[in-house]
């Protein structure tokens, strides 16, 4: 039996990856053009909180124009998150309908102050 064969048959343990991967979240934007779709169920949430938790509350997700199921996928999962405050196309000097703008909520609002009113 093959190497591969071997690690196929042990189940998948996600606490063997726990801290592998980090996210920066320093730029604010998230570029989605490498990832699966199926992904991004997961990756925009986990993306979305490490934001909240830097104090980074003004992000845009590239999803590419395409014809339009990311972003409509962007859409649907930022709009049942919680921390969320307004989401909405960019404009065309930053991205057009292939970008999502994303205002969130602070963590703590008293610690943090209030994140700049919808535009």
């Amino acid at each position: 039996m093959s190497r591969w064969r071997d690690l196929e048959d042990e189940p998948f343990d996600p606490a063997e990856f726990d801290g592998l991967f980090d996210i920066d979240v320093s730029s604010g934007e998230l570029d989605l053009h490498s990832f699966k779709p199926r992904d991004v169920r997961t990756l925009l949430p986990d993306w979305i909180a490490a934001c909240r938790e830097a104090g980074v509350l003004q992000t845009r997700v590239v999803h590419g124009k395409g014809r339009g199921h990311m972003q409509r996928s962007v859409h649907a999962i930022l709009g049942r998150l919680d921390g969320v405050r307004h989401f909405t196309l960019a404009d065309g000097a930053r991205g057009s309908w292939g970008a999502t703008l994303v205002w969130l909520d602070p963590l703590d609002p008293e610690a943090v102050g209030e994140p700049d009113p919808k535009p």
